[in-house]
């Protein structure tokens, strides 16, 4: 089984009033790329590659739409690959519906004042 690594994770530390538990020292991977946060062709190709593996062991479906005026923001839709039952939508069918009619209502709006 290929290993998937987070670089790092943004987060504020919980506050609890326990005394903090030892954990192990977990080192820490180098960057995938040094310049301006971009990574490079080989870099996509075998991210997307040791991605795909993990999502074929995980015998599920990943597609990706489109929503929005002119198609300007994507979907993501995980599914069941066997029986193509939805399991999660990102944004959900609601938001994407509500995105686009406040862009509508957006135009409306400055269609009016100009």
């Amino acid at each position: 089984m290929d290993n998937i690594t987070i670089d790092r994770v943004d987060a504020e530390p919980l506050k609890t009033s326990e005394p903090p538990v030892n954990k192990p020292v977990v080192s820490e991977s180098p960057p995938i790329a040094q310049d301006s946060g971009k990574i490079s062709e080989s870099e996509t190709k075998e991210l997307t590659e040791k991605l795909q593996g993990f999502i074929d062991r995980m015998n599920i479906n990943i597609a990706f739409s489109t929503y929005g005026q002119k198609d300007s923001k994507t979907a993501v839709v995980v599914s069941e690959k066997e029986t193509g039952k939805l399991i999660r939508e990102i944004p959900p069918e609601e938001l994407q519906r509500l995105h686009t009619k406040m862009e509508e209502l957006a135009g409306m709006l400055f269609n009016e004042l100009i």
